[in-house]
């Protein structure tokens, strides 16, 4: 039988970072991170916020066995633009995310988040970070099926939106008027096919901080 790679992935790792940052704890946490990638010898992902990675950086011999650091932030918004091809629109990064969630719902109907309008209402709700984004959407979900709908309306949209908002925030965004420009979307896209040149991969791990960090490490520098 061939080799299996083992992957150990600890998520939230900040919170093993002191919050006053001592140097010596940091030091000691670092140690414990290379002790367990020597014995082991399996691969590991850690991820947290931004401080996640002081202890690669306060100890050069883990940061040297580091492979990889991925900083992950909220998506952008990129309005649609025609492609090249007749009939049809491209789509952004956050909407192909939209479309990948709705086929993960399994609904009878079409709930159409990925709509050009639709889309920016929720990216507006959600300043494009996925942690919230998830919440909207699945709050949405449990709503809509509470009361047997067989798809996600704008409507449970708002009610969720109402419920996971911020306390100090009195807008919302999923029921706000869009400009002229951006509610012609829809208009833009009768009779057109929409296709989805970037696959992704549906995930939840996000931080609302907007920003994750993956640090991976494994085996000897």
């Amino acid at each position: 039988m061939g080799q299996r790679t083992k992957i150990l992935i600890i998520d939230d790792f900040q919170n093993a970072v002191p919050i006053k940052k001592r140097d010596d704890v940091i030091w000691e946490l670092s140690e414990l991170v290379k002790d367990l990638l020597e014995r082991t010898r399996v691969k590991m992902i850690l991820a947290g916020l931004p401080y996640a990675v002081l202890p690669l950086e306060r100890n050069p011999q883990l940061d040297g066995r580091c492979r990889a650091r991925l900083h992950i932030r909220a998506f952008p918004w990129r309005r649609p633009q025609p492609s090249k091809k007749a009939g049809v629109i491209s789509i952004n990064t956050y909407q192909a995310y939209l479309a990948q969630f709705e086929a993960a719902m399994r609904l009878p109907e079409p709930s159409h988040l990925s709509d050009p309008d639709r889309a920016e209402r929720i990216h507006k709700a959600t300043g494009g970070l996925i942690g919230r984004t998830m919440r909207l959407l699945v709050s949405a979900l449990e709503i809509g099926l509470s009361k047997g709908a067989l798809h996600i309306s704008d409507k449970h949209l708002e009610v969720a939106y109402l419920r996971t908002r911020l306390e100090d925030d009195k807008s919302n965004p999923i029921i706000d008027s869009l400009d002229e420009t951006a509610s012609g979307y829809r208009a833009a896209l009768v009779g057109k096919t929409v296709i989805n040149r970037t696959p992704i991969r549906l995930s939840s791990a996000a931080s609302d901080e907007g920003e994750v960090i993956f640090s991976k490490a494994g085996g000897r520098s």
